[in-house]
C-alpha cells in the first residue's frame, strides 16, 4: 500500500471507507465532549398525561352521503416519559393511540411517537448560547408549525392540509436519525439540521426509488428578533410568557425529493391581558417528476397557510386558512385542498386544561378530480398534566 503523504490524503480515506463520516464527527465532537465532566441528575423522571377527546360533526358524511355524520373519538391520548441522567444527558419518549374510535375503528394500537436521547454539547459558550446533539425517532426540523407541541397549539389542530411528507418516510411527521440543534448570537440564531432514515425504496420496482439508499438531510433556521424558543419543540401560544417574533427557512432532502418552507411566528402580549398570536407557512414539494407514481408517493405543488389569534383573559377568537395547490394533479388530485376555519379557544388553565370550538369550511379534491365542499363542527376538551 502507498503510504499516507498528509493529513488531507488521510482524511480522504476516512471519509471513503463506510463509517467514515461517523468516525470523523466523533473525532470532532470528542474534545467538545470531555471539557467537563457529567453531574449526577438534578432533575427526577417525570411522567405526563396529554387526553384530547373530540366530537365532530361533518357535513354529507353519515352512510348515505347526504347527511351530516357525528363521531365522539380519543383524537390523542399520550403517556409521556421525560427526565435526566446527568446535567447533560436527557431523554424524551411519549406514546399515542391516534383517532381511537373515530369511524368506529378501535384497532388502532398503541405506538411509539417520539423517543429520543439528547446530550447538551456545549452550554453558554460565548458565541454558541447552547448546542445540543439528539438521537432516537424525532420530529423532523422542517417547518415552526410541524415542529410545534400539539399540547400548545394556537389552532385546535396542525395545519395537516399542507404539512406532508412522501408516504413511508416519516412515522407522523418523524423519522430515526441524528440531529444537532442550537442557539448561537445571544440566542437569536435558532439552528436544527439532521441526517435521518429517509425513504427506502423496493428493490422489485423497475426503477428502484433511493436505489443506493442515500440519508435524508433536513433542517432549518430560524432567526428571533425578540426572545427565544429554547426548548426541542417550539410553541404555538405562549399565553403572554414570551415575546416571540421569528423568521424561518427549512429544507427537507433526499433522493429525487426536495422540499422547501418559509414561515413567521408572532406572539406577542399587547399587554398583560391581551395578546397576538400570528402565524403564516409556505411550503414548496417539488419530486422529481419522472420518479412519481408506483413506488413513491410524494407530495407535489405549492402550500401555504395563515392563522391569527387575539386573547383576551381566558378567551381567544381564532382564524385561519390553508391551501394546497398540485402541480401534477393528474397523479394527486386529493393534494388540493383549501380550508377555512373560524375557533374559540376558553384557557380554562391555560395548557393544563382548556377548550377548544370551531367551525371549518373543507374544499377537497377527489380522484375525478371533482371538488367536495363540506362544513364541520368540532370540539375538543384537552388537559395536559
Amino acid at each position: 500500500m502507498a503510504p499516507i503523504s498528509d493529513g488531507r490524503t488521510r482524511r480522504r480515506l476516512i471519509v471513503k471507507k463506510p463509517g467514515g463520516w461517523l468516525l470523523l464527527i466523533t473525532l470532532v465532537l470528542c474534545p467538545v465532549m470531555s471539557r467537563a465532566a457529567d453531574k449526577p441528575a438534578s432533575q427526577p423522571i417525570s411522567v405526563r398525561f396529554l387526553f384530547q377527546p373530540q366530537v365532530q360533526f361533518t357535513e354529507k358524511d353519515a352512510p348515505d352521503a347526504d347527511s351530516w355524520g357525528k363521531e365522539a373519538f380519543i383524537r390523542r391520548a399520550r403517556i409521556i416519559v421525560a427526565g435526566a441522567v446527568s446535567d447533560r444527558i436527557s431523554f424524551f419518549a411519549e406514546t399515542d393511540v391516534p383517532n381511537w374510535g373515530k369511524n368506529g375503528n378501535w384497532t388502532g394500537s398503541l405506538c411509539i411517537q417520539d423517543a429520543y436521547i439528547d446530550y447538551l454539547l456545549v452550554k453558554d459558550g460565548g458565541f454558541i448560547n447552547n448546542l445540543h446533539l439528539a438521537a432516537g425517532l424525532i420530529l423532523l426540523p422542517f417547518s415552526h408549525n410541524e415542529r410545534q407541541t400539539v399540547a400548545t397549539l394556537n389552532t385546535l389542530d396542525f395545519h395537516g392540509a399542507v404539512i406532508q411528507f412522501p408516504t413511508g418516510s416519516t412515522k407522523v411527521w418523524r423519522d430515526n436519525g441524528l440531529e444537532a440543534r442550537g442557539l448561537f448570537w445571544n440566542k437569536h440564531l435558532d439552528i436544527r439540521i439532521g441526517v435521518f432514515n429517509g425513504l427506502r425504496g423496493n428493490a422489485a420496482d423497475a426503477r428502484p426509488v433511493n436505489a443506493k439508499d442515500s440519508p435524508r438531510f433536513t433542517g432549518r433556521v430560524q432567526y428571533n428578533f425578540l426572545d427565544a424558543e429554547e426548548g426541542f419543540f417550539y410553541g404555538g401560544n405562549y399565553l403572554g410568557a414570551k415575546k416571540i417574533l421569528s423568521i424561518g427557512a427549512g429544507l427537507d432532502t433526499m433522493a429525487d425529493y426536495r422540499a422547501t418552507t418559509l414561515d413567521l411566528f408572532v406572539d406577542y402580549p399587547l399587554r398583560s391581558d391581551l395578546g397576538l398570536v400570528f402565524q403564516a407557512d409556505y411550503f414548496h414539494y417539488s419530486p422529481e417528476p419522472e420518479r412519481l407514481g408506483p413506488g413513491f408517493d410524494a407530495p407535489n405543488g405549492r402550500a401555504y397557510d395563515l392563522e391569527a389569534g387575539l386573547r383576551y383573559k381566558n378567551l381567544e377568537p381564532v382564524f385561519s386558512y390553508e391551501r394546497f395547490n398540485p402541480e401534477n394533479a393528474a397523479l394527486r388530485p386529493m393534494d388540493f385542498a383549501e380550508n377555512l376555519r373560524f375557533g374559540l379557544n376558553w384557557w380554562i388553565m391555560g395548557h393544563t386544561a382548556n377548550l377548544k370550538a370551531e367551525y371549518a369550511r373543507l374544499k377537497t379534491r377527489d380522484a375525478l378530480s371533482a371538488d367536495k365542499t363540506r362544513g364541520q363542527w368540532t370540539l375538543q376538551a384537552q388537559v395536559f398534566y
